[in-house]
């Protein structure tokens, strides 16, 4: 979605000078910028930014987390959370505001864009469509084969992806990876609910963050698959059933 209107909420001068041309450079809109939660606000009500980044770790009277909580509950504008920050402790407590995404400082360029681009679908989609809980919902409703594809979105295109080109999926958060030969897709589901749908004779849990295309696997280690050149961990939980699948000679 280029053009999109974004403010900044950040205490560090240079890290959001910097997040701004990098976001300007992507065909986004900055409004503005802001050091503290408490200027931050009173920006964002009268902006009306379309999303916001927000630095969990702010100075003044109001952090990151107590920002976000007053934009999801009163002000209904979607944000991103940056931190230095991704111990469990900072997540446990970041998480409960339902941020549409959270990047963990420092990040690429890529990440970023692909992390907004899904934080405004998924806005859209709350606004003008089904819900995120409502899609996922959705989605485990129907099972696919191999011989199936799927559209995922992709910057400003859905890209049509064969279910037998796909390597692995990956766990993100409350997202999920999905990895073919040459790509690396975020889509907005969650690696459960992806696992549910793929066909189970093909795709199998190996660890609680990957799901695998056995018929990609290249090779075995004793902690890892090798699948395109990837090291995939095995979890000591799935290793015994994991192992039964595959004909050693």
């Amino acid at each position: 979605m280029k053009h999109a209107r974004i403010y900044i909420v950040e205490d560090d001068y240079v890290v959001a000078k910097n997040l701004s041309f990098l976001l300007e450079s992507l065909a986004y809109t900055v409004l503005g910028i802001s050091e503290t939660g408490e200027e931050g606000l009173l920006q964002i009500q009268k902006e009306k930014p379309d999303l916001v980044v927000l630095d969990i770790d702010l100075a003044g009277q109001l952090n990151g987390i107590e920002v976000g909580k007053k934009l999801k509950e009163q002000l209904h504008i979607p944000f991103i959370y940056v931190t230095a920050h991704a111990d469990d402790a900072t997540m446990a407590e970041a998480l409960p505001t339902e941020p549409w995404a959270y990047l963990a400082k420092p990040f690429n360029e890529n990440t970023l864009r692909s992390s907004i681009e899904l934080a405004l679908y998924k806005s859209h989609q709350l606004q003008h469509g089904p819900s995120p809980a409502a899609a996922e919902g959705e989605m485990r409703e129907k099972k696919y084969t191999l011989d199936d594809s799927i559209f995922i979105k992709s910057k400003n295109r859905l890209v049509k992806v064969a279910l037998r080109d796909i390597l692995f999926v990956e766990a993100n958060d409350i997202y999920a990876n999905v990895y073919t030969a040459d790509t690396k897709y975020l889509v907005n589901y969650t690696l459960k609910a992806i696992a549910e749908k793929f066909p189970e004779a093909v795709f199998r849990r190996v660890h609680r963050s990957y799901l695998v295309n056995q018929q990609k696997v290249e090779a075995l280690e004793y902690n890892d698959l090798i699948i395109g050149g990837h090291k995939i961990p095995i979890g000591k939980t799935y290793r015994d059933d994991l192992m039964q699948n595959f004909d050693v000679m």
